[in-house]
């Protein structure tokens, strides 16, 4: 699920980038302290936060045929994801991370090329990008000075252009559930055995 959502924000990027007439490549990598080997922009996770204003404690969950199973809660998580620009050029590193702040802001259904027409599959593929892409909530983070020097120091790199966004929200489900089917017969049991009791000190009265 993070990797599957990390990789299509990186392809969107890719996409949005070859519309604009232009050849950058987008990673999906750690930083090395050494520096990148490759030119390009670089998506780097952070951190994960879990969302615990949307979890919820139920366990079982009934079914319509008197039948149910229990789950563990979902796990609903934010990311925290940094973008980042690793060119020579400052001026291109600059442009780099003004393209990335405008295409995530504006995130629409790609046009179909009229010049060059694109194979079925690739065109499957990119409507698939496109609406995996408006389902997601990706919002931009501000840092204060200290945390953007903080944010450097520990990736250990040095500072160059990029931009933080908190990616929310993904929801981890539990597939391993177990089936059960509702007890009725004990509970049959115990309220005659409630009224026998209660039949019993009703006669001592």
């Amino acid at each position: 699920m993070i990797s599957k959502t990390l990789e299509t924000i990186q392809k969107y990027l890719e996409i949005q980038f070859k519309e604009m007439g232009t050849d950058w490549k987008v990673y999906l990598n750690a930083l090395e302290k050494e520096g990148q080997q490759e030119e390009g922009l670089y998506i780097t996770l952070l951190r994960i936060e879990e969302e615990t204003s949307m979890k919820k404690q139920v366990s079982y969950h009934p079914l319509p045929d008197k039948e149910g199973y229990f789950a563990n809660p979902d796990l609903c998580i934010n990311l925290f994801i940094v973008i980042s620009s690793q060119a020579q050029n400052y001026n291109t590193a600059l442009m780099q991370i003004s393209k990335t702040l405008y295409v995530l802001n504006n995130i629409y259904d790609f046009a179909p090329q009229e010049e060059e027409p694109l194979p079925q599959e690739e065109m499957l593929q990119q409507a698939n990008v496109a609406k995996i892409m408006k389902s997601l909530s990706i919002e931009l983070q501000t840092l204060t000075a200290e945390q953007n020097n903080s944010l450097w120091q520990t990736l250990g790199c040095k500072v160059m252009p990029a931009v933080c966004y908190k990616v929310r929200m993904l929801t981890l489900k539990d597939s391993r559930h177990m089936a059960y089917k509702e007890i009725r017969e004990i509970q049959h049991v115990w309220k005659k055995m409630s009224l026998n009791q209660e039949d019993a000190d009703n006669k001592k009265i």
